[in-house]
C-alpha cells in the first residue's frame, strides 16, 4: 500500500463530506433521522439500506416521506424504562432474524445516548445501526528523550481473531465508555484490563471527532453512519518502564520511535479511529506542525469535526 499523507490517514476515518461542501446537502439527504421522544433533535442516521432491512417493531414510526424514525413506545408513564425495552425488544428481533451478522454474539455493553432528554442508554451492538454518537477513551503512553522531547510511544497489535481490525495497531489502552462512567474511569478500567497497568496519573489532552460512512466490508453488514468523539489522554512514563498485553486481544505492545510511528500511519496500519488519535497527539506535541506538514491547519480542523447530532455528555449520578 503506498504511503500516505496524515490529511489522506484522517480521510479514512471521517469520509463524510464537510459542512459547507457543495455535495453535503445532497449527501445528508440520503440519509434517515433518528428521534427520541419528546425531542425535536435527531440523534442518530441511518442509511437506506439499514431502513430496508431492519425489522420494525411497533415501537418505532416509519415516516417515508420524511425520511425519519420516531422511538414511540406505547408507556409513555415511564419513558426511561419503556424506551430501553423498546431498543432490547428491535435488537433481539434483528438478532432472531439474522438481519445482520454483526449483530450476533454481541456483547451486551450499553452506549450512553449523547445529549438525550433523559438518561438513555442503547445496546452497544445496535448503536451503530442507528448512527448514534459512540463515544471512547484513548490512552497514548510515551518516552521522553534528553532533550525532553517525545521519543518513544507504546504501541499494541490487535490480536489477529478480533472482530473488527484484526491485526492492525492501536494505542496502548481504551476503549468505548460504557452507560454510567465518565471518559476517565473507562480509560482506567480498560487500562487495567489490558495492561494490568495503572494510569490514574494520565492527563487529559482534549477529544477528536469523525463522521464516517462505513462501506460494509467489515462484518458483511450493509453500509452505516459512524459519529464518533473519542476522549484523548496522555502517560509519560519513563525510559525503564515496561509493559505487557494483559488479555488475549493484543498480539503485542511495544514501544516504538516516533519514526516507526509516523511510518505505520502512512502505511495505514492502524485503526482508523486510532490513527486519528495518535495524528492529534502529534499536532498536541509538536511533532506536526506547520512548518513540516502544508495541511497542517487542515489536519487540526478535521481532528475535531463539529458533529450534526448532540455531543453532551450525561454527567454521573450518584
Amino acid at each position: 500500500m503506498p504511503a500516505m499523507g496524515f490529511l489522506d490517514v484522517i480521510d479514512v476515518c471521517d469520509n463524510f463530506p464537510q459542512h459547507d461542501d457543495a455535495i453535503w446537502n445532497a449527501s445528508m439527504s440520503q440519509l434517515w433521522r433518528f428521534f427520541l421522544p419528546g425531542d425535536d433533535r435527531a440523534f442518530g442516521y441511518l442509511t437506506q439500506a439499514t431502513i430496508s432491512q431492519m425489522p420494525w417493531t411497533s415501537d418505532f414510526k416509519i415516516d417515508e416521506s420524511t425520511k425519519t424514525v420516531h422511538l414511540a413506545p406505547e408507556d409513555m408513564n415511564d419513558i426511561v424504562a419503556s424506551s430501553t425495552a423498546a431498543i432490547s425488544r428491535i435488537l433481539k428481533v434483528a438478532q432472531d432474524a439474522k438481519s445482520f451478522p454483526r449483530l450476533l454474539n454481541w456483547p451486551g455493553e450499553k452506549f450512553p445516548v449523547l445529549g438525550a432528554p433523559f438518561p438513555f442508554a442503547v445496546d452497544r451492538a445496535i448503536a451503530t445501526y442507528f448512527g448514534i454518537v459512540s463515544t471512547g477513551a484513548q490512552l497514548t503512553i510515551f518516552v521522553r528523550g534528553k532533550t525532553a522531547s517525545v521519543t518513544g510511544i507504546w504501541i499494541a497489535r490487535r490480536a489477529a481473531d478480533k472482530p473488527m481490525y484484526p491485526g492492525m495497531l492501536d494505542n496502548a489502552a481504551g476503549g468505548a465508555v460504557d452507560y454510567g462512567e465518565t471518559p476517565f474511569e473507562s480509560l482506567v478500567r480498560e487500562a487495567d484490563e489490558e495492561l494490568g497497568f495503572d494510569v490514574k496519573a494520565a492527563v487529559s489532552g482534549g477529544s477528536i471527532s469523525w463522521f464516517n460512512i462505513k462501506d460494509g466490508e467489515v462484518g458483511g453488514d450493509l453500509n452505516l453512519v459512524e459519529c464518533g468523539v473519542q476522549y484523548v489522554y496522555d502517560l509519560e512514563v519513563d525510559a525503564e518502564t515496561v509493559l505487557h498485553p494483559a488479555e488475549a486481544g493484543i498480539d503485542w505492545l511495544r514501544l516504538l520511535s516516533v519514526d516507526e510511528v509516523k511510518d505505520a500511519l502512512r502505511r495505514q496500519e492502524f485503526k482508523p479511529s486510532c490513527a486519528c488519535v495518535m495524528i492529534d497527539f502529534f499536532v498536541r506535541h509538536g511533532i506536526i506542525n506547520a512548518e513540516n506538514d502544508r495541511d497542517f491547519a487542515e489536519i487540526v480542523a478535521r481532528l475535531h469535526r463539529r458533529l450534526p447530532l448532540p455531543t453532551t455528555y450525561p454527567l454521573k449520578t450518584a
